[in-house]
């Protein structure tokens, strides 16, 4: 398990702008691992990324004049079963611990690894490398 770095970034919401925002780090040859995305019907969308590299990621936000926050998120490992997602959330759920953000990483095998963000990243950790991920 491990703590990395995200960005959740305000877009406008209208035509080309993720297109800038990903031709942008693209070109500074920054990869996007994983990722989620929403807009509620506003004028703004949200989108969160994990990078690989967040300060050259920062650098271009700051640049691009784009609204955003670094938000750490818990990485895990969790068995592509099912019930596999309950059974890891429950010990989190049990500690008092909320789940506000939560997107898929990568596939391998018959592991999912996801991304948490929550309101206390090194007690969920904590308590994610802890259980048994079978």
């Amino acid at each position: 398990m491990s703590i990395q770095t995200s960005f959740r970034i305000r877009l406008a919401n209208r035509p080309g702008e993720l297109l800038k925002l990903t031709n942008a780090l693209s070109q500074a040859g920054i990869n996007i691992e994983g990722g989620a995305g929403i807009n509620a019907g506003g004028t703004e969308g949200t989108l969160q990324l994990l990078v690989n590299d967040t300060s050259r990621t920062e650098q271009i936000l700051r640049e691009q004049n784009i609204s955003f926050e670094k938000i750490p998120l818990v990485l895990t490992w969790i068995p592509e079963k099912v019930g596999g997602l309950a059974a890891t959330i429950k010990p989190l759920a049990d500690a008092g611990l909320n789940i506000d953000t939560l997107f898929g990483v990568r596939q391998e095998g018959d592991q999912n690894l996801l991304a948490f963000g929550v309101n206390d990243p090194e007690k969920a950790d904590k308590i994610l490398s802890t259980r048994s991920n079978a």
